[in-house]
């Protein structure tokens, strides 16, 4: 079996491939490598860290919920408002972060990656719609949202969007704990 620390390596490497080149499989994938370090019973996270007890903290622009309008539409990624102006977060605060509304529904980082590892296919695939959470992801995944660019409006899949931002957050809070595992010399990062 492989152990805690060799395998947060190697879901590491996994997911910051995953980001680099995205492409629709490689995000749904990455939702469920997030799953596995951020939200399982006992996160991955929690379990490589057991013996070093290093503070993992999550920068993100603001902790502030936002209410969502019943048309509206807002994403927010993590980046400060001002430069160097980021907030620490712990896992739960961070997973708890708003980061998408649409149609009426404000998501939190842990709704996105729930529902795009349970139902889209990075754990598992169901596309039953049983609320109206669910629908509204749902009509996002499928590209129903037009953002407007520079060079006129795009349809984009905002939840895979945030996906990324969720991934590289993430990568960034763990890296004092990868270099920690690869510094005890019994695991190559």
């Amino acid at each position: 079996m492989i152990d805690a620390e060799k395998l947060l390596l190697e879901t590491a490497k996994d997911l910051l491939n995953d980001v680099t080149k995205p492409t629709e499989y490689s995000l749904v994938k990455a939702s469920g490598l997030l799953r596995l370090l951020l939200l399982d019973d006992y996160p991955l996270i929690d379990r490589a860290n057991r013996h070093h007890r290093l503070r993992i903290r999550f920068a993100v622009g603001s902790l502030q919920p936002f209410s969502a309008s019943r048309g509206g539409f807002i994403m927010r990624g993590f980046g400060p408002k001002s430069p160097g102006q980021f907030v620490q977060a712990t896992r739960h605060q961070f997973l708890g972060c708003n980061c998408l509304a649409l149609s009426g529904e404000v998501f939190s980082v842990a709704d996105i990656i729930k529902t795009t590892a349970h139902k889209r296919g990075g754990v598992h695939v169901d596309d039953s719609l049983k609320d109206s959470k669910d629908r509204a992801l749902f009509a996002a995944m499928k590209g129903e949202i037009l953002c407007g660019f520079r060079d006129g409006q795009e349809k984009v899949d905002p939840v895979l969007a945030m996906i990324v931002e969720i991934a590289r957050t993430t990568l960034l809070a763990i890296q004092p704990l990868n270099m920690a595992i690869a510094k005890q010399g019994k695991i190559k990062s």
